[in-house]
């Protein structure tokens, strides 16, 4: 799970701070959308996606989504 610390932790000029429990779920992730050397990465406050395409015609997205604060 993603984690982002409260809006008081200090971090006000960082789009994305974030902790892991387990590193195995970010490297699996990342496994599965690896069949090129060269990825975009778009990081918000909302997560981080990872995009891979090859040849314009094949493309793999990971995203890793922030839960909401307050929520369930």
């Amino acid at each position: 799970m993603l984690q982002t610390p409260g809006p008081d932790a200090g971090n006000d000029r960082f789009v994305l701070v974030a902790t892991l429990d387990n590193v195995r779920h970010l490297s699996n992730l990342l496994k599965a959308v690896h069949f090129r050397d060269q990825a975009t990465v778009f990081a918000s406050a909302n997560g981080i996606r990872v995009t891979v395409e090859a040849a314009k015609s094949v493309q793999g997205n990971a995203f890793i989504q922030v839960p909401a604060r307050g929520g369930v």
